[in-house]
């Protein structure tokens, strides 16, 4: 009987000794947590490093694209990235591009994308050439955000058909600002269709014009729509130029421009069937049409009546309109 009361008297001692040092263990853990919240994140980051390829993306919003840095890029501002930033899109993979300062020396072609998306808005683009820094062609069903553009010698980016059988359509472009010496963005088309695009701005801050049209050949051009674009630092706000042709269905949504501001819209040739809605009061000297433009309408208040307007055979014509006062 002794000797069972032993056994039994050291195995409960065991069981004491046990429970205090777990007890000890959780009491230290709540001690300092912080420290076993840098442990866990380490040990977390540590496991991510060692399963994640290095052209991954970073977790969050980002996650599951492709780094551009992963073909060469590198940001530094220095660096000429021209040719790293051309083989990123054309891999025909999704890109991301992290923050930085990319030079370029030559345009990058988007060309021959489907449901495809380019994703560089916390990135600036420094393009020394003179043409345009990103040229965009049969592309459908795509997105391209972009941060920043500084092209001093050239334009933003371009939007170009030469092709029948290519075109340019349902494509989602945000930017936040351009800054060039000749065109924002530039819209043309020769041969293909090139329409209902859609364009979120963003600040044109510098150029002879934020948006130029231009039809040049046959097919079709119609169905742009640009949504809170900044007109600022540019000559022009919107040149639409149809040419031989005619360009119909371009449509201005709550455009921001200062009361100061001398153009912000010129037309030339057949342009019709468009559409301008805004705040912001439009002075009938900020705009510049020719005979040929008709049925564009502007929804925004006309100089100091407050009624909207019409443009009709280059001239604009202003829309009485009467308000009633609302009962309360």
């Amino acid at each position: 009987m002794k000797r069972l009361i032993t056994i039994i008297a050291v195995c409960l001692a065991i069981l004491i000794l046990v429970g205090c040092k777990s007890f000890g263990s959780v009491a230290g853990a709540s001690a300092s947590p912080k420290q076993t919240e840098d442990q866990n994140i380490q040990q977390a980051g540590e496991a991510g490093a060692a399963q994640q390829p290095a052209a991954a993306a970073p977790a969050g919003d980002m996650a599951g694209l492709v780094s551009a840095k992963a073909y060469g890029a590198t940001g530094d501002g220095v660096t000429d990235d021209t040719d790293a930033v051309q083989a990123a899109v054309d891999s025909g993979n999704t890109i991301y591009f992290p923050a930085g300062n990319y030079r370029l020396s030559r345009p990058v072609l988007i060309t021959d994308k489907r449901f495809w998306s380019l994703y560089a808005q916390d990135a600036c683009f420094i393009y020394s050439g003179d043409e345009y820094a990103f040229r965009i062609n049969a592309a459908e069903n795509c997105t391209v955000t972009i941060g920043e553009i500084i092209a001093r010698n050239g334009g933003g980016i371009e939007f170009f058909a030469d092709n029948a059988k290519k075109w340019n359509q349902y494509v989602t472009l945000t930017f936040n600002y351009i800054e060039c010496a000749t065109d924002c963005i530039y819209i043309e088309v020769s041969a293909g269709w090139c329409n209902e695009n859609t364009v979120y701005g963003g600040r044109f801050a510098g150029g002879e014009n934020g948006v130029r049209i231009s039809y040049l050949g046959r097919d079709i051009l119609n169905g742009w729509k640009f949504y809170n674009c900044g007109i600022e630092g540019v000559d022009n706000g919107f040149l639409i130029d149809a040419g031989k042709g005619y360009i119909a269905g371009i449509s201005v949504i709550a455009p921001r421009y200062a009361e100061s501001f001398n153009t912000i819209l010129k037309t030339d040739g057949y342009v019709r069937d468009c559409l301008w809605i805004g705040n912001y009061a439009v002075r009938p000297d900020m705009i510049s049409c020719t005979d040929k433009t008709t049925r564009f309408e502007i929804l925004a208040p006309i100089g100091d009546t407050g009624h909207r307007g019409c443009i009709m055979n280059g001239k604009l014509m202003v829309e009485k309109v009467e308000y009633e006062e609302a009962a309360w």
